[in-house]
């Protein structure tokens, strides 16, 4: 596999939104404690391994959408250049080392990675497999309504009894 096709699998170019985890060292006035700031840069690469991961996992579950959409649809795995089989198992092993990497920082840091992980792809599932969202805005004079989104909860009660299977 090519580095730019795997770079573009991990979507590298969101990592900057994990760089918020150096605002405790900046505003406690701490940025240029050694040992803190190697503590948190160890927990800026474990964000940063489990929300590709994250992303892998989502495009594994939206690539017959992804294929319909203009943009997405050049994405590795929609378009075929990584199979679903290989972005698995590379999202398999940036899950444990991000762990790793988290459990030797601390317990509780590990706790909050593993709930990250769970919450934004039950997140997911609900925004995008369950929900009937409907964006329509019109406008009465100065008045711009905006209806509602929801969620069909005897649909939702069924799909997930399909989807995961109980048994």
């Amino acid at each position: 596999m090519k580095l730019i096709i795997l770079l573009k699998l991990l979507r590298v170019h969101q990592w900057y939104k994990n760089l918020v985890v150096y605002l405790a060292l900046i505003f406690s006035n701490l940025l240029f404690d050694s040992r803190l700031f190697l503590l948190t840069t160890l927990g800026l690469i474990s964000l940063c391994l489990i929300s590709s991961s994250n992303y892998i996992i989502n495009d594994i579950l939206d690539k017959k959408r992804d294929l319909q959409h203009p943009e997405k649809k050049l994405r590795p795995i929609a378009s075929g250049e990584v199979t679903i089989y290989k972005a698995l198992l590379i999202s398999i092993i940036l899950i444990i080392i991000s762990f790793l990497l988290a459990y030797k920082l601390s317990l509780i840091f590990l706790f909050c990675e593993h709930a990250l992980l769970l919450l934004e792809n039950f997140i997911q599932e609900i925004r995008f497999r369950f929900c009937r969202v409907f964006c329509s805005a019109s406008f009465s004079g100065n008045l711009l309504v905006f209806p509602f989104s929801f969620c069909d909860a005897h649909n939702l009660a069924k799909t997930v009894n399909q989807r995961f299977e109980w048994a």
